[in-house]
């Protein structure tokens, strides 16, 4: 009876796994860049703070696990940041106290405009509009963070061509601080979602894939999200 009991639960976790993946390649025939940038851009039209980061609880812990991280592998350290998908500035202001200077940047215009007033009086603050998918390098840095940007509906080969251009981003010895709201059970062990980037195991396979000079020196998991700092080796 216990054989046939796992093999049924077995049956039934396969079936989920190809619901799941026909459910991701179906968003893959909407999710073109230009959708997914207009999804982005009318979301921050719509009103501040569309996806409540400032008042959610464990936005509010993800920030500060973040930064704990941040805070033990830069020592005495005030680093160089690049922070990809700034947004409206809430997590900048954070990071602005850590390091000597931080570009904001992101693909909504709106944001940018807000995340400019909110940082208006911090020192070595500035935002660029900027697209990882299709703009050019904004140049070399110690830290470059990518907080919830990677999963947001990039097709595999869009999202790849943006790893990319963020790994390329951090210089020999400097770090990467990603955060991945994690799926179901089901996506986070699924080898399919590893090659799709999916879900934050998946999400964190492709960056270490793209860029092998990524070794990750530490990595956590809360009920929401993973959140992980890689470091490039020299």
């Amino acid at each position: 009876m216990k054989v046939e009991q796992k093999q049924r639960l077995r049956r039934f976790h396969r079936l989920r796994s190809v619901y799941y993946l026909l459910t991701e390649l179906a968003r893959f025939v909407t999710n073109s860049r230009p959708a997914v940038r207009e999804q982005l851009v009318e979301a921050y039209a719509q009103g501040t703070d569309p996806w409540r980061y400032a008042s959610l609880v464990r936005d509010r812990e993800r920030y500060a696990l973040a930064l704990e991280m941040v805070a033990r592998w830069q020592g005495e350290r005030r680093p160089e940041a690049l922070e990809v998908g700034c947004g409206e500035g809430l997590f900048t202001r954070q990071l602005a106290t850590r390091c000597s200077s931080v570009v904001g940047a992101d693909i909504s215009e709106v944001a940018l405009e807000r995340a400019r007033a909110a940082c208006v009086n911090l020192p070595g603050v500035s935002f660029q509009r900027w697209d990882a998918v299709d703009d050019g390098s904004l140049g070399q840095f110690d830290l470059v963070t990518a907080m919830d940007v990677m999963e947001i509906g990039w097709r595999p080969l869009a999202q790849r061509s943006a790893m990319k251009t963020v790994t390329g981003s951090v210089r020999d010895g400097g770090a990467l601080l990603i955060t991945v709201f994690l799926r179901s059970p089901v996506i986070e062990h699924a080898h399919w979602a590893r090659w799709l980037g999916r879900g934050g195991n998946g999400v964190l396979a492709r960056y270490v894939a793209v860029d092998r000079r990524l070794v990750v020196r530490e990595l956590h998991r809360t009920d929401h999200h993973l959140i992980a700092l890689l470091e490039a080796a020299d």
